[in-house]
């Protein structure tokens, strides 16, 4: 693995912890269960970006609830896992990490395509939109990105690639 890769993963699951627990979850679980500064952060990012499928998934939107119960149950948990198979570089983190990054890319094309094509967007500049969806983007790419990385290595941690088959 690249140290560049290494360390983009490392700050990409250290920071989607506190995100999930903070602020995703409050898509799965009551609101009263939160404390005023975790509603109020989810108050704040829902009024102030345009991100109409987090703010409305109790209603109209209620897939964007399922993918947050698959975030909190199954995604959640491998976050600390994987932390810790790059910390200690356990190479038993492969297969566990190809299922993780191609299960999250499908949960963010979906939301993607709604920023950009739901006739409810519309009332929201596309710049905004745009940017909305990069960021959403980045938890499309970097699972990605680590995926191609584990398919052309024959272990997690190593610096060569495999051979390619003749």
């Amino acid at each position: 693995m690249h140290p560049v890769l290494f360390g983009v993963l490392a700050v990409y699951f250290g920071t989607h912890i506190p995100i999930s627990i903070v602020l995703d979850s409050q898509v799965v679980f009551p609101r009263a269960w939160y404390p005023a500064f975790a509603t109020n952060l989810f108050d704040f990012y829902t009024s102030n970006f345009p991100d109409f499928l987090f703010a409305n998934c109790r209603t109209r939107y209620p897939y964007v609830r399922w993918i947050g119960v698959c975030e909190v149950f199954l995604q959640l948990p491998f976050f600390f896992v994987a932390l810790y198979a790059l910390a200690r570089r356990r190479e038993w983190i492969r297969i566990p990490a190809i299922i993780y990054c191609t299960h999250v890319p499908t949960t963010v094309i979906p939301a993607v395509a709604d920023f950009l094509q739901n006739p409810e967007a519309e009332q929201y500049p596309l710049d905004a939109r745009v940017r909305l969806s990069m960021l959403y983007g980045l938890y499309f790419l970097i699972p990605l990105v680590w995926l191609v990385d584990l398919v052309r290595r024959d272990h997690v941690f190593s610096s060569s690639v495999k051979a390619k088959a003749a």
